[in-house]
Formats: structure tokens, sequence, C-alpha cells
């Protein structure tokens, strides 16, 4: 069953719509919002000509700091997974 959504509703970032990977809870305001894949995002924007540096500056200006229905960037690290595996036991887990 594919979710319907009121895409007026979310606020989006130009130029981004292929970097975005779904929706998330906003840790902030409890609403859901879209969400962002940094890496694609990145690319996308270096295919516009801009250096890493710009494209970072220009991601960091694109979100505000405050406000409701802001989107959320997922970055993608392996190693965080790993290093949930390795102490996983010394961790506080939900079940």
């Amino acid at each position: 069953m594919e979710l319907e959504y009121d895409i007026n509703y979310f606020l989006a970032i130009e130029g981004l719509d292929d970097a975005v990977i779904g929706t998330a809870s906003s840790t902030s305001s409890g609403q859901e919002v879209l969400a962002y894949d940094f890496d694609l995002a990145v690319e996308i924007l270096q295919a516009q000509d801009l250096s890493k540096d710009e494209v970072e500056a220009w991601l960091e200006n694109s979100i505000p700091d405050a406000g409701t229905n802001q989107p959320v960037f997922v970055y993608r690290d392996a190693n965080v997974r790993e290093q949930l595996r390795k102490n996983k036991r010394d961790k506080r887990l939900l079940h």
C-alpha cells in the first residue's frame, strides 16, 4: 500500500527533489518532515559546478534554525552500524 501525502504540508529544498528518500519524524516538533540523503544532495549540487565547500555551506544555509516541518538530512555511515554492533552489550536497547 502506497501512502498519499499532502505535499503542500512539507517544506522542500528547491532543486533537491531527487535527493528525497522519504519522511522522518522531527525530534524537535514531533511532526513528519521530508528526509534528504545528504550524499545525493551533495552530488546534485556538485553537478551544478559547486565545490564541496560551497555545497556544504549552501546546505547549511538552506535549512532554517527553527520552525515546523523543516527537512532533515540523513548521513549514511556504515561505521555507526559497526560501532553499535561492537558496543551493543553495553548499550540500553529498546525491545
